[in-house]
């Protein structure tokens, strides 16, 4: 591999590293936790009256579907990390 292409892969690896860093350090994780605890915790803290009712429906696929984006986003770290690998072999 050449120079060239060696400093292409480290502009690359230095983005996707920054990425990974956001997710993992920044506020992206903290804040979906949040919101996604708050949602679980409104429906928990329901009466079983309203959480049967289409109010409290909504509310338990809007914590579900935030505890996916929150898993999902767990994955893309991942994801993102095995890339960074990858990259680094690669310009090795």
């Amino acid at each position: 591999m050449n120079k060239e292409r060696r400093k292409q892969i480290a502009t690359v690896l230095t983005k996707v590293e920054e990425m990974a860093w956001e997710l993992s350090e920044g506020n992206v994780y903290s804040e979906l936790y949040e919101v996604k605890e708050d949602e679980r915790s409104y429906f928990d803290n329901m009466p079983e009256s309203i959480q049967s009712s289409h109010k409290g429906e909504d509310a338990e696929a809007c914590a579900d579907t935030l505890e996916e984006a929150y898993d999902m986003l767990e994955e893309a770290w991942s994801i993102l990390s095995q890339v960074c690998e990858k990259l680094e072999a690669a310009a090795a």
